[in-house]
């Protein structure tokens, strides 16, 4: 009887792992996208000229995502008081650390160009568009998504 015991727990514990396991990987597989785009983007060099404008150093690994379409999850701040947007940024931090109001870089924003408006919202958002890479236009930020669809 002890034996049947045993195995009994040991077959719940493994069927509950399991389902544990398969709802995670479920969930996580559209953050893993989000959150590998971002590792990659977050390793941009740049440095500031004596003018005081970022110039970018675009490695080899962040060029290979030039023109790619690529999902990024992340936080929406406005550029115009707009309550739906067509034009607006992505940062990786929340807006009280992005890199306009906080310590962050420039490479952890990201200019979104969406086909439609987006209602703006505090909570984290998630696009996928074309990534284009800006190092010659001072008035735009390094990393720029066009053509934005929100991810449902």
């Amino acid at each position: 009887m002890n034996n049947f015991k045993f195995y009994s727990i040991n077959l719940f514990l493994i069927i509950c792992f399991s389902g544990n396991l398969l709802a995670q990987k479920k969930t996580e597989v559209h953050l893993n996208n989000s959150s590998e785009v971002w590792k990659v983007l977050r390793t941009l060099k740049y440095e500031a000229k004596s003018t005081g404008i970022y110039q970018p150093f675009f490695s080899a690994e962040i060029e290979k995502l030039s023109g790619k379409k690529v999902t990024l999850e992340g936080f929406m701040v406005v550029i115009q008081h707009e309550k739906k947007p067509k034009y607006f940024m992505i940062s990786y931090y929340p807006i009280n650390s992005c890199f306009f109001c906080g310590a962050a870089g420039p490479e952890t924003v990201i200019e979104v160009m969406s086909q439609k408006p987006v209602a703006f919202t505090e909570e984290p958002i998630a696009m996928t568009g074309i990534l284009r890479l800006n190092a010659k236009d001072e008035n735009k930020l390094f990393y720029i998504l066009e053509n934005a669809t929100p991810v449902e």
